[in-house]
């Protein structure tokens, strides 16, 4: 009898240790899941955000070449104001010029 009891006293311990491996092996497991979620979860936002990224990128690189775009109109435009301001400029100091000559041609043709 005693060894009998001593026999399952050990089967007691050992199914208790056993379900204790269990458990514990039952949380790696779930706690495995986890971060197999997490890294599947990361590597698809990165794949994502790669894309993302490189529409970003691309759409940058878009915008530059139209603001450089823009930027080289204003330039012309600037130029093209700047010379018509010239241009302008002339015309009127030629008239003006051609008037302060009409103006001495009437005082000395007054004066005779």
């Amino acid at each position: 009898n005693q060894i009998t009891y001593k026999i399952d006293r050990n089967i007691d311990t050992l199914t208790l240790k056993m379900d204790a491996l269990q458990s514990e092996i039952n949380r790696n497991k779930q706690k495995y899941e986890t971060i197999k979620y997490k890294r599947d979860t990361i590597l698809k936002d990165y794949d994502n955000n790669e894309e993302k990224i490189k529409r970003d990128i691309g759409e940058v690189k878009e915008s530059v070449v139209d603001y450089k775009s823009k930027y080289v109109q204003c330039i012309e435009k600037s130029q093209a104001l700047r010379l018509a301001t010239l241009v302008q400029d002339e015309e009127s100091y030629i008239k003006e010029d051609k008037s302060d000559d009409s103006d001495v041609e009437d005082k000395e043709g007054k004066k005779d």
